[in-house]
């Protein structure tokens, strides 16, 4: 069972070669305590685009079991997806329990071209 992890510190966005073109998300977030497993990054669907233009995601995890000692620090997290790259889309928002990151596809800092992957 997948829950928001605490925090998403910082997300990146990459685009493939690939005909048609994917959108990579990756996000680092913190969990509370040790033993958490990340689960991909999850797309909120629409009925109809969003009028900002923003994809958003929901970042969660999977905590450690209630019988598991964990040690109880902050610690990174990583998490990803891989996206259709609609017209309409400017940028995505990765959501967590306690905050949201918003990227946008014309952050030059965040944006990376990557080589064709194949997705089968």
């Amino acid at each position: 069972m997948s829950v928001p992890i605490y925090k998403v510190k910082a997300v990146h966005l990459a685009i493939d070669k690939s005909l048609p073109p994917h959108l990579h998300v990756s996000a680092i977030g913190e969990v509370s305590s040790g033993g958490w497993q990340a689960v991909p990054l999850a797309p909120r669907v629409y009925l109809k685009p969003p009028q900002d233009g923003i994809q958003d995601l929901d970042f969660g995890a999977t905590p450690p079991r209630g019988s598991e000692s964990v040690i109880q620090v902050i610690l990174p997290i990583v998490a990803g997806a891989v996206l259709a790259l609609p017209d309409w889309l400017k940028g995505v928002r990765v959501h967590a329990r306690t905050n949201a990151v918003v990227t946008l596809l014309t952050d030059e800092a965040c944006l990376h071209q990557v080589a064709a992957i194949n997705h089968d």
